[in-house]
């Protein structure tokens, strides 16, 4: 794919995000997103042939954009103990989901879609499967198995909050302490 066509088509996916996230899945059309992306609908096509496969490149765009966001923060990760180590790393996401509005706006939108299409369902069931091993590998250095239940532990904490955290009381670094507390005790266990 050359440069022209790979800009062309992220300026096409941040445009769909951005009508998405305005309008919500039923103000996402591809004559829309033509439109506000400044291109004809043929052109629009050219790079995603329908609506299906323009969503699939917005699911990719994000879950690309998640592993990076993890990725970074653990590249820059310097390891003291493991309860301090989870709790930061607790802290960074908690904020993240907290922060990334966007993106979290865009897996609900993707989850209600996949209750009507199968493909999406998949995608998305797939994606935290990875999300699951990917954030295990933060505890790489303890049993697999363990490091698995702990971001099962975390990740869907995670989900929620991203959607509730403006109505809970309880300051986020007590909430990480919490977390933290459950999580660490899964390694001490036998």
């Amino acid at each position: 794919m050359s440069k022209s066509t790979s800009d062309a088509k992220l300026q096409i996916i941040l445009t769909a995000l951005s009508l998405l996230k305005e309008k919500g899945i039923e103000g996402l059309t591809m004559r829309q997103v033509a439109k506000k992306a400044g291109k004809s609908l043929g052109n629009l096509q050219h790079h995603f042939l329908n609506k299906k496969i323009l969503l699939d490149g917005m699911a990719m765009y994000y879950f690309e954009e998640c592993d990076n966001y993890i990725d970074n923060y653990q590249r820059n990760l310097k390891r003291k103990s493991l309860e301090e180590d989870t709790k930061n790393f607790i802290l960074f996401l908690l904020k993240s989901s907290e922060e990334v509005s966007d993106m979290c706006l865009i897996f609900r939108e993707m989850w209600a879609l996949s209750v009507r299409d199968s493909d999406i369902e998949n995608k998305l069931t797939d994606y935290y499967r990875h999300l699951i091993k990917k954030v295990a590998m933060f505890w790489e250095s303890y049993e697999n198995h363990k490091a698995e239940q702990a971001s099962i532990v975390l990740l869907p904490y995670l989900d929620g909050y991203s959607i509730q955290n403006k109505a809970i009381d309880i300051p986020i670094d007590t909430i990480a302490q919490l977390l933290t507390e459950n999580i660490c005790n899964l390694f001490k266990s036998e």
